[in-house]
């Protein structure tokens, strides 16, 4: 069966136009055609119609074969163009050619022209794929750009003995503290940030692995003399012969994960064992939602190989069932109108693995601009554990706020800035206030006496852990006005870093007994001043009667008033004689 050829005709014979056509039918091809014979009709076919190819006749009256390769050649159309003539010499022939002819058929040697055309077309096939592999060639850098300028890593690509770096991405100057240009000009640079402590580990797990893959962490030192975590992840790249002869590798910061794993150990040493953060997933998907790139981590984390899961849906791979629908629907929606309300926000949702299991995980989408359709990417990290420490720890408050609520005793938070941030129901019955009411108010606003100077001073002096602000009493206003007494038992809180963050205190209601501390305090001076005005009466009474008697002894008479428990008491002594005491 020929093979179909649409081919524009440029001749002012159609016998010669028709000897052509038969020339092409006889070496194989199906031609379709249309004949001109000006220059204008050659540019406006041209423009109105694709072509595979163009074949010219070389002298037609008033206008010439070069002047239509002129103008073929204007168009920038990539297709053959083939001269036919039967007068023209090698001379002329040699100029078309260079000017940008295909090639040049003689009308006696017509049988050339339909091998002519066939390579011709061949050789337009092979141009037409170069520049489509350049097209790719060229999105593919931008992806990789593009996403190694957005993500938090650091990609490098050097030489084996790290002698020469021939890519850092931009996250190295934020890690680093360093420019990318100063590394580029000095690769040893990047050995030299190393902490002492880690060189030697970090050079033997390198040299261990840098023609087969390595894996390790070390720390960094920051020009600013700040200490950073990495990870770093790197892999041999073979050439044609599969010797490897450059290595490319992903660093990555982890400093946060190391200080939260360490404030977790010491602050509560969950179950003995230090929790490690996943790394974040990278996964890249076409307009057609089909999955592009699917990084170790997401390997690691889904359970599916970068093989298995390449080409995949990415909805049907890692999307639970039950929100599949959703997730087209957004797709669809974003595709129409190229809105997204969800690109470039952390999102907390499900996925799920090759096992089927579903688990939770933080999302942010990215819609990568430069490409001729669109594409995105997915950074993906589990946060199972976080989930589940975050369960716990409401449980936790959960269970101290039962407690506390179900004391007969006042239970309060305080912020640094004196804001409450818990209380107990005992206080709000205490003082009539709601706990929407109280939450976030300030303490000394909303329940200490205005004429309380020293309040504040005992609130600082107990954030600087003085040991004379760990027990007072004071006053308290309720809702109503009223004042009550509390003794507080009061204490610091830290944070797992070990900073003040505010106050914790437990007080008792004293109210009452405070009440009965003063009427006993004025029970008691009442009987102080009825005890001295009785004593003063009866040392009156007894003076009184001392006169009396004197004056009936000057009488000569007998004293009526027995006064002798008023003389001392006589004390014996070893002689036997008596002595007054």
């Amino acid at each position: 069966m020929n093979k179909p050829v649409k081919v524009l005709l440029v001749e002012d014979s159609e016998d010669d136009a028709k000897l052509a056509l038969r020339a092409l039918r006889n070496g194989g091809f199906d031609p379709t055609s249309r004949r001109v014979q000006t220059a204008a009709d050659l540019e406006t076919t041209l423009a109105q119609e694709d072509w595979d190819a163009v074949i010219s006749d070389f002298r037609m009256p008033g206008f010439s074969g070069t002047d239509a390769l002129r103008i073929f050649r204007s168009t920038g159309l990539d297709i053959p163009f083939i001269l036919i003539s039967g007068t023209v010499g090698e001379e002329t022939a040699v100029a078309a050619m260079k000017a940008g002819a295909s090639d040049y058929v003689m009308k006696k040697s017509l049988a050339r022209l339909a091998p002519a055309l066939e390579r011709e077309l061949n050789e337009t096939k092979m141009r037409a794929a170069h520049r489509r592999d350049q097209r790719n060639l060229i999105e593919s850098e931008k992806r990789f750009q593009q996403l190694a300028e957005s993500i938090s890593d650091v990609f490098f690509l050097q030489n084996l003995d790290s002698s020469q770096i021939y890519y850092v991405s931009p996250a190295y100057e934020q890690i680093w503290g360093r420019t990318c240009e100063s590394l580029y000009a000095n690769p040893a640079s990047w050995a030299d940030s190393i902490h002492p402590d880690d060189l030697d580990h970090a050079f033997t797990k390198f040299k261990e692995g840098r023609n087969t893959g390595f894996d390790y962490e070390f720390r960094i030192v920051r020009p600013d003399g700040e200490i950073r975590w990495i990870h770093v992840r790197g892999f041999p790249i073979l050439d044609d012969a599969g010797v490897p002869y450059r290595t490319a590798g992903v660093a990555s910061d982890i400093t946060q994960r190391k200080q939260a794993a360490e404030e977790l150990r010491r602050s509560e040493s969950l179950k003995g064992a230090i929790l490690e953060s996943s790394l974040d997933c990278l996964i890249t998907i076409d307009h057609e939602g089909k999955i592009v790139e699917f990084n170790p981590a997401a390997e690691a984390t889904f359970g599916f190989t970068r093989e298995q899961a390449l080409g995949k849906a990415m909805v049907d791979l890692i999307v639970p069932p039950r929100l599949r629908d959703a997730h087209r629907r957004g797709f669809a929606h974003y595709l129409a109108t190229g809105k997204g309300p969800i690109l470039g926000k952390r999102l907390e949702l499900e996925a799920i693995r090759a096992d089927g299991t579903e688990f939770p995980i933080e999302l942010t989408i990215a819609a990568l601009g430069g490409t001729s359709t669109p594409m995105f990417t997915g950074f993906i990290r589990d946060i199972t554990a976080r989930k589940r420490a975050s369960d716990d720890l409401r449980e936790s408050e959960r269970r101290f706020s039962d407690v506390l609520g179900n004391v007969e005793m006042v239970s309060v938070m305080l912020d640094r800035e004196a804001r409450i941030t818990y209380c107990n129901e005992f206080l709000l019955r205490l003082t009539g206030w709601r706990h929407e009411e109280v939450i976030g108010r300030n303490w000394f606003e909303l329940f200490i006496p205005p004429e309380t100077n020293d309040a504040k001073d005992k609130f600082a002096a107990l954030l600087a852990n003085l040991p004379e602000a760990w027990h007072h009493d004071n006053q308290i206003l309720t809702r109503s006005g009223e004042r009550r007494f509390i003794h507080w038992n009061n204490s610091i809180l830290r944070s797992g870093a070990g900073d003040v963050v505010g106050t914790a205190s437990i007080g008792e209601d004293v109210t009452e007994r405070k009440m009965a501390d003063e009427v006993l305090k004025i029970r008691a001076a009442e009987l102080e001043r009825f005890h001295r005005l009785s004593v003063g009466r009866e040392l009156q009474m007894i003076e009184l009667k001392k006169q009396i008697n004197e004056l009936a002894k000057q009488a000569g008479e007998k004293p009526p008033y027995d006064l002798a428990f008023l003389s001392p008491e006589p004390v014996r002594t070893n002689s036997g004689h008596e002595k007054i005491s």
